[in-house]
This record gives C-alpha cells, sequence and structure tokens, in this order.
C-alpha cells in the first residue's frame, strides 16, 4: 500500500490541476479545516435546536 501511495504521490497532476489526489485526502483536508474552523450550521437549524434544548432544559452554546 506504501508503494501505491508513494507512486502516486509522485506522479504528474494532470493539466489544470495541482495536485494528486488518492482516496481519502479530502476527508483529512476537510478534518483540518473543520477543526480550525468548525462545522457550519443553518440559521434554521440553530433556531430548531435552541428550541429542543428549551424544551429538553439544556442549555445550547452556539459560537457562531
Amino acid at each position: 500500500m506504501d508503494e501505491w501511495i508513494l507512486t502516486f504521490r509522485n506522479a504528474k497532476p494532470a493539466a489544470g490541476q495541482k495536485q494528486i489526489l488518492i482516496p481519502g485526502d479530502p476527508e483529512r483536508d476537510n478534518e483540518v479545516r473543520i477543526k480550525a474552523e468548525g462545522i457550519s450550521i443553518l440559521p434554521a437549524v440553530v433556531k430548531d435546536l435552541k428550541e429542543i434544548a428549551e424544551i429538553l432544559g439544556v442549555e445550547f452554546v452556539s459560537y457562531q
């Protein structure tokens, strides 16, 4: 597996592409981004979560 990954990492990207991607690359990139920026939640979802938290008597903390 390591040899396969190394082969692809050393390949030249296709015209117009900046890098070669292998399975798992987008997920790893997203994990780094989410750890730094957090997960965006739509305002309507935040509203629903606040209502549910109020019904359940738990605190809802939004970092948006």
